[in-house]
Parts: structure tokens; C-alpha cells; sequence
């Protein structure tokens, strides 16, 4: 999957960066956004910059190709989701805009999204609709955190909540 956007990187927000901006705009008016907010599978950083007013802003991604392309007042990490290279309870807020279901083990992701986290921090994640993966997903994210908002737009599942 990172060939993928490694691929896309330079045409990625102007295809999707109108779609990615209407989940940005409920996400942003349904969630409490802390001081310090990670971003995970961030891509080319539409989401991350998104936010950057509110808080200082981590943007994580797999694909270095997308990471190039970020450009804002954020800081930007090559890593994974599974593996997150910071320090237990270093974030207040935790996003993943329609990434999780593209993670190689999303179970991990959500154990490592806790693990970062800080107590009573708030986390939105959206899962695309037609991931064959989508129910199963967002079962595991509403066992994983305490939901708050949820709404069904038309690509996404979109869960905000609580740790």
C-alpha cells in the first residue's frame, strides 16, 4: 500500500483533498483538540495543517514521498502506526483521518494509539466505507475508546472519543 501513495504523492491533495477537507470540518467542530495533537498516516498533511492553529501538531506517515509534500507549521515523522517512535502518554489528541484501514496490523495501531495517548485525551479516527475491513474496524475502535460522536459520511466512518 505505500507503493501506492509513494506513487501518488504529487497528485494526492488535488485528488483528494476536497473530500479529505469535508471529514476535517465535522472532525474539527466534534472534537476537544489538546495542546499537542499526532496525526497518524498523515500523508501529505492536509489533516495535520488542518489543526495547526489549535495545537502543535505531529504528522506520522509510512511514506516519505507523501512526508516531502507536507507543508505547514507542523513537524513531520517517517514511521509507522504500529510502532510509534514517542514516548507513552505524549499526546493530548490523537487523529487518523481514513488511514487505519490501510495499517499492515490496525490492533497494534489502536494498542499503540492508547500507549501515546494521555489520560482523558480525546482521538478521532475515520475508516473508509468500502474497506473490506471497514465493521470490523470501527467495532474494534469502539472497544478500544469510549465514542462519543459518531457519523456516517459518504466515504468514511467517522468516531470521535475518549481513553
Amino acid at each position: 500500500m505505500a507503493d501506492f501513495y509513494s506513487e501518488t504523492a504529487e497528485s494526492y491533495n488535488a485528488l483528494y483533498g476536497e473530500e479529505q477537507e469535508d471529514k476535517l470540518k465535522w472532525i474539527r467542530q466534534n472534537l476537544i483538540v489538546g495542546r499537542k495533537l499526532l496525526d497518524i498516516g498523515c500523508g501529505t498533511g492536509v489533516s495535520t495543517k488542518y489543526f495547526s492553529d489549535k495545537a502543535i501538531c505531529v504528522g506520522l506517515d509510512r511514506s516519505k514521498e507523501m512526508l516531502d509534500k507536507a507543508k505547514g507549521d507542523f513537524i513531520t515523522v517517517l514511521g509507522t502506526a504500529e510502532n510509534l517512535p514517542f514516548p507513552d502518554k505524549s499526546f493530548d489528541t490523537v487523529i487518523s483521518v481514513t488511514a487505519i484501514h490501510n495499517f499492515e496490523d490496525y490492533i497494534a495501531a489502536l494498542n499503540e494509539i492508547k500507549r501515546v495517548m494521555k489520560e482523558n485525551g480525546s482521538v478521532a479516527i475515520s475508516v473508509l466505507k468500502r474497506s473490506s475491513r471497514a465493521e470490523e474496524i470501527v467495532k474494534m475502535i469502539k472497544a478500544y475508546f469510549k465514542i462519543t460522536k459518531e457519523i456516517e459520511e459518504r466515504q468514511d466512518f467517522i468516531l470521535i472519543g475518549t481513553y
